[in-house]
């Protein structure tokens, strides 16, 4: 009885699980983390520049930049990488383009090198960052081979991958046709 309680029941609509947090989440964290490090990049710039105004001209163009180009970048990566990772590689990239631009092409170059050392990083981290796991019920993650009529097993029969993992996500999983 105490186990029949304890496992899930998942309808066949609902047989995937992902490892960390919900894309939805993942993107709109992405945009207001973009938009926050655009304003502050652009006062920085805005200060650099000798303007009248920094801290209001700074804030307009790193709002219009946080939502355009740097949100838009931002939101794609973190559906594929891991959003911690392509937070700080992507805005210690753009910051140190921008560093690198003011010191060997001056400050009308800042935000451009800056923008090119993100897209960088972006397209780097694009093929190599690290993923987050997606479990599909009874679907190898290796080669996408169907386990669900084969006899329970860890090792997938087509490529050889350890499921060991996908076995532990699904262990308490009661089927019911909803």
């Amino acid at each position: 009885m105490i186990s029949d309680r304890r496992q899930r029941k998942l309808y066949k609509d609902k047989l995937i699980k992902r490892n960390g947090m919900d894309p939805i989440m993942r993107v709109l964290l992405a945009f207001l983390f973009s938009i926050g490090f655009s304003v502050v990049f652009f006062i920085v710039e805005r200060t650099q520049a000798d303007e009248f105004s920094p801290f209001s001209t700074g804030a307009v163009f790193g709002v219009a930049a946080g939502i355009c180009p740097v949100g838009i970048i931002m939101a794609i990566l973190s559906l594929r990488v891991r959003i911690k990772h392509a937070l700080i590689w992507c805005f210690a990239a753009a910051s140190f383009g921008g560093v690198l631009g003011l010191a060997m092409l001056g400050e009308d170059y800042v935000a451009l090198s800056g923008g090119i050392a993100l897209c960088l990083t972006a397209a780097v981290l694009t093929f190599v960052g690290p993923r987050y796991v997606t479990f599909r019920y009874a679907i190898c993650p290796g080669c996408k081979y169907n386990l669900a009529l084969l006899p329970k097993s860890d090792v997938c029969p087509e490529c050889g991958r350890d499921n060991r993992d996908l076995a532990e996500a699904f262990r308490g999983v009661l089927l019911k046709n909803g």
